[in-house]
């Protein structure tokens, strides 16, 4: 029987077979194959730089996108003078391949070439090949020639990447200073998104008068600094920082070393901006507080998402020596630094005031629900229904629901239990009773959530609503499950007035209000009453997450014209935080100082920078933590009346029918010197002289809302009602003998009357803050987004 050679061994033998074959071809036709290749790279290279030359010139007004195109058409340019120089040397291999003692082997003409081509871009000639073409001095002269534009591609490749820095280093340098014009110092350590936006924000309110400056970690890492890549990581940065200074005329530096990892420990000395290379921000800041500047203002900047890095880093600063030269009533120093407003972080606040800085913890997602406080149109009073016959108190329940427990989910409970806080349409003064209210919050780690929020406010976890359900219920479960929307969601659907998601995610967290809102809208046709509050967290999302939300509210508005407002509602979004007016201006406690001035030229007491001092320890360096804590409290509670105004004023206005004459009402109030209304009485018998009797009711049901609010926040705040034996604050077991029901405030009056020799009388206080409130009203000083639009 024959032998037969299997497949499997024919056909490698017949792969092998055709490469050779192949290669014995490519032997005899390389230098016309290397020729075509060349000459199609070099179509394309001429293409492409003819392109970008043009698109060049079209952007050529633009500055940051003009630098940008003058590279590209760099590199188009240095593709051309590659290929242009690989065909140079092809011609001068095959010029010397005549010559009977010089061979090559035939590979030489294309790779040789394209790596003799490369050389030119650092002026490296290949000596070997220019001896061999002394007879041809043309050929010579043109790769000399080529050589010479290669090289200075790269030069002008160096110099273009260094220009940016190069600006940057002149304008810190030499046209930055220190003047009566220049006197706002804002120094930011890293650049991001939200540093980006306030100071955007800077800039458009202080225009020329800001001198922003950027901080920013060289890119190259000393473990890896050689070669080339050494070389070109010493001239460039991020292309984007250049762009965004130069968009906000800012001035940009650099330093080797973060403040987060400077061992506070081994200092030598305490020039901290000197060990870091920050040599000209020193010297602008001993310029700003040489005292020859008015109104000089120094501010530090620490937003980067790591919360433990901006904590280090602030303390690492407030050490240098520069900084604490610095005469606070010279130049105020302000240090901003990014975290979440806990316990632990509030000591890095009541620290620095022994040391005389300011330092302010900026809380995203606490200013996110601030900002829906001082939004009258977000306030629980417009989900909920008043009562005609009892005018000032609300008849129908509230319930919410918040998923997501974070820090976000935290706060949007807390306001909602504060300013939902309203008096039931059936209670009297002598049985007082908050109206019924109901909050369920979800999420998956609830069982290790619920702890802390517990143990911190036992007395809001205890409240009851009159039937015994509790005012806040808590929840361990997933959105996403269905226990969620079978046991949670679908019992509430009929009643649900308010929902807040936070649930760290922009998509699902729009997804699940989309899912609710249809869930909601299969049940009932008025939607007037409900609202939908979703946490945004991706500046880059938020644009998407509006449409979404405008698209449904649309469609609401259409099939339900009582549907006036908008039912999805995006909140805590980026650039709404980091605005000038809330970060630097502080408008939150702006509005609780002027609330707080307001009562004080009213009913007497002390005005909000005396207190701060005294409380604080400023003056004396010394303070107390009762002190802080009173501090806290109180300052906590004049930004609320200023945000709260706004519900008392959206049922001032349903108590009375739309043709009333406010105008009139307001002049009767206080009188003719309209500053200080007319108050007779005391106790239980405060009343009004210029009022009608149900216009006294009226005023009477707002201060009984007042009251139930402030028990409400304090509660929040982990105070507990006092027993017999205290009658007084105590800011150390955090016992108020104020917490307690409006009926019981009279018997407490008298016994402090009694036993302190002077006469109490806490009602007052809470008429006095409506008071105020219709005072701040009358003048126009409230914030416009506090007035209701209904």
């Amino acid at each position: 029987m024959k032998n037969r050679i299997s497949p499997s061994v024919m056909r490698p033998l017949a792969v092998v077979a055709t490469l050779l074959v192949l290669v014995m071809m490519m032997q005899v036709y390389w230098i016309g194959i290397s020729w075509i290749i060349v000459s199609a790279a070099g179509i394309y290279a001429l293409w492409q730089f003819v392109r970008q030359l043009r698109l060049w010139w079209q952007g050529r007004h633009s500055r940051v996108a003009g630098r940008e195109r003058t590279l590209r058409v760099l590199a188009a340019c240095m593709g051309l003078f590659l290929v242009s120089g690989t065909a140079l040397y092809i011609a001068a291999f095959q010029h010397q391949s005549a010559a009977p003692e010089t061979s090559f082997v035939n590979a030489e003409y294309l790779f040789r070439s394209l790596i003799s081509s490369l050389g030119l871009f650092m002026f490296n000639l290949d000596s070997n090949v220019l001896d061999g073409i002394k007879d041809a001095p043309l050929l010579k002269g043109a790769i000399s020639l080529q050589a010479l534009f290669s090289g200075a591609c790269t030069i002008a490749l160096l110099i273009s990447l260094a220009y940016a820095r190069i600006v940057a280093y002149i304008k810190l340098h030499r046209r930055t200073r220190i003047d009566n014009d220049h006197n706002h110092l804002y120094v930011f350590f890293g650049m991001n998104e939200p540093s980006r936006l306030l100071a955007r924000s800077i800039r458009r309110q202080e225009g020329e008068r800001a001198l922003l400056v950027f901080v920013e970690k060289n890119a190259v890492d000393e473990d890896t600094f050689d070669g080339w890549s050494s070389i070109v990581g010493l001239f460039t940065h991020r292309g984007q920082t250049f762009a965004e200074t130069d968009e906000l005329d800012a001035r940009v530096t650099f330093t080797e070393t973060r403040l987060c990892d400077i061992d506070k420990e081994k200092l030598s000395r305490t020039d901290i901006l000197g060990q870091i290379n920050l040599c000209k921000l020193r010297t602008l800041i001993s310029e700003l507080a040489s005292g020859h500047i008015d109104d000089a203002r120094l501010h530090f900047f620490f937003f980067s998402e790591n919360e433990d890095e901006n904590i280090r880093s602030l303390s690492t600063l407030a050490l240098d020596e520069t900084i604490n030269r610095i005469d606070p009533s010279r130049v105020e120093r302000h240090f901003y630094c990014h975290a979440r407003r806990n316990g632990l972080n509030r000591v890095v606040e009541d620290l620095s005031v022994k040391r005389g800085l300011e330092v302010h913890i900026v809380d995203s997602s606490h200013l996110a629900v601030e900002l829906l406080k001082a939004d009258g149109r977000c306030h629980p009073v417009q989900l909920v229904e008043t009562d005609a016959d009892n005018p000032a108190t609300v008849k129908t329940p509230f319930t919410a629901l918040v998923v997501g427990f974070d820090e976000a989910g935290q706060d949007a409970l807390r306001f909602l239990y504060e300013f939902g806080a309203f008096v039931d349409s059936t209670a009297t003064p002598e049985a007082e009773r908050r109206s019924p209210f109901r909050c369920i919050a979800v999420d998956p780690r609830m069982d290790e959530l619920r702890g802390p929020f517990e143990a911190f406010a036992p007395a809001a976890l205890s409240s009851r609503n009159a039937d015994g359900t509790p005012l806040i219920d808590l929840q361990a479960s997933d959105c996403r499950s269905a226990r969620f929307y079978n046991d949670i969601l679908r019992p509430l659907l009929p009643s649900l007035n308010c929902v807040v998601i936070a649930v760290g995610d922009d998509e699902q967290g729009m997804l699940l209000a989309t899912r609710i809102y249809s869930s909601v809208r299969r049940e009932r046709d008025d939607l007037s009453r409900f609202r939908i509050f979703v946490r945004t967290y991706q500046a880059g999302k938020e644009e998407l997450m509006q449409q979404i939300a405008d698209h449904y509210n649309e469609g609401c508005r259409t099939d339900s014209p009582r549907c006036v407002d908008d039912i999805i509602v995006p909140f805590g979004q980026k650039e709404k935080i980091y605005t000038y007016s809330t970060i630097i201006d502080d408008r939150f406690t702006q509005d609780g100082k002027r609330f707080l001035e307001s009562y004080a030229r009213m009913k007497g007491g002390p005005l909000w920078d005396d207190r701060h001092a005294t409380l604080s320890g400023m003056r004396t360096r010394r303070t107390s933590e009762k002190d802080l804590r009173s501090l806290r409290r109180k300052e906590a509670q004049d930004r609320a009346n200023a945000h709260h105004a706004a519900t008392k004023l959206a049922l001032l206005r349903r108590s009375r029918p739309d043709t009333f004459d406010w105008a009139g009402f307001l002049d009767r109030y206080f009188g003719p010197d309209g500053i200080k209304p007319h108050v007779t009485g005391s106790l239980s018998g405060i009343t009004y002289p210029a009022l009608s009797a149900d216009e006294n009711r009226i005023i009477l049901n707002l201060a009984r809302l007042e009251h139930l609010r402030w028990n409400a926040s304090h509660e929040l705040l982990g105070y507990t009602c006092a027993d017999s034996t205290l009658h007084a604050c105590d800011e150390r077991t955090r016992r108020h003998n104020c917490l307690r029901s409006w009926h019981e405030l009279d018997r407490e009056s008298l016994t402090v009357s009694a036993l302190e020799g002077w006469e109490a009388d806490y009602k007052s206080y809470d008429f006095g803050v409506v008071d105020v409130t219709l005072q701040l009203h009358k003048d126009k000083l409230i914030h416009p987004r506090t007035q209701n639009n209904r």
